[in-house]
C-alpha cells in the first residue's frame, strides 16, 4: 500500500506527527455523530482506506521515523473508524431494545408477556452486514493472549480494539458462531494470571497491581483493557 510505505519510510518525523494529529483530530471532530463534519471527513478517509491502513502490515510492526511505535497510528485509525463508521448512523437507530419499567399491576403485565423488552429493528434499504468483517478477523488475530505493561503500543490498540469489537457486538454485526469465537479473546484479556510488567525476568507476582504510569511501562493501560 502506497500510503503505508510513505508513512513508514519516506515521511519525515514533523509528517509523522502532523498526520498523527489530524487523525486524531478527525475522530475528534465527528465524535458524538456529528453529522456536518461526518461527512466531509468520510468522503476524505472512505472506510475501505480506513480498514487498509489498520490491516496493513506494514503499520503492524516497527518504529516509525520519529520514533514512535507504528501501532500508535494504526491505534488513531481505529479509533477513527469507530467514531466515523462503527457508532454512527444508521447503526444507532437500527436495532434498538425497548425497555419497559412497570411499577403497578406487574403480576397482569407479566401474563401479557409486558415484563419483557422488546426490539424494533430498522434497517436501510441496501445494508452490507459483511462490511466489517476485515476488521473483525484483524481483532481476532491482533489481540495478545497476555498483556505487558512494557508493551505500551500494543496495548493502546488492544483497547481500541475491544471498544470497536463492543461497538460491533452493540450493533449487531458479530453473528452467534463469530461472538463464540471472540469470548475466548476477551477471557484472555481478562485474565490476569498470566500478566506481567515487564520491566525484569524475575519480578514478584504482585508487581502487576502496582500502578506505573510512564511511557515506557504503563499498568494503568493494562486495567483499561479489561474495563
Amino acid at each position: 500500500m502506497e500510503f503505508s510505505l510513505w508513512l513508514g519510510t519516506k515521511a519525515t518525523a514533523s509528517d509523522v506527527a502532523y498526520f498523527k494529529k489530524t487523525i486524531e483530530l478527525c475522530a475528534l471532530l465527528i465524535r458524538g455523530r456529528n453529522m456536518r463534519n461526518a461527512t466531509t471527513v468520510q468522503s476524505l478517509l472512505p472506510y475501505e482506506l480506513v480498514q487498509a491502513v489498520i490491516t496493513s502490515p506494514a503499520l503492524n510492526s516497527g518504529l516509525l521515523v520519529d520514533g514512535t511505535d507504528r501501532r500508535l497510528v494504526v491505534t488513531h485509525f481505529v479509533q477513527l473508524a469507530i467514531d466515523a463508521y462503527l457508532d454512527h448512523e444508521p447503526h444507532e437507530v437500527m436495532m434498538r431494545v425497548g425497555v419497559q419499567r412497570i411499577w403497578s399491576n406487574v403480576e397482569r403485565a407479566a401474563d401479557s408477556r409486558r415484563m419483557t423488552s422488546y426490539i424494533t429493528t430498522v434497517l436501510p434499504e441496501e445494508f452490507d452486514w459483511q462490511r466489517f468483517d476485515g476488521l473483525k478477523e484483524y481483532m481476532r488475530q491482533s489481540t495478545p493472549t497476555r498483556l505487558v505493561a512494557t508493551h505500551v503500543a500494543e496495548n493502546r490498540l488492544v483497547g481500541t480494539l475491544l471498544h470497536a469489537a463492543h461497538c460491533l457486538l452493540r450493533f449487531g454485526f458479530y453473528s452467534t458462531d463469530e461472538t463464540v469465537a471472540l469470548v475466548p479473546v476477551v477471557l484472555a484479556v481478562l485474565d490476569s494470571a498470566g500478566e506481567r510488567v515487564g520491566l525484569h525476568a524475575d519480578e514478584a507476582p504482585d508487581e502487576r497491581y502496582r500502578l506505573r504510569v510512564d511511557p515506557g511501562c504503563n499498568t494503568l493501560l493494562v486495567m483499561e483493557c479489561k474495563v
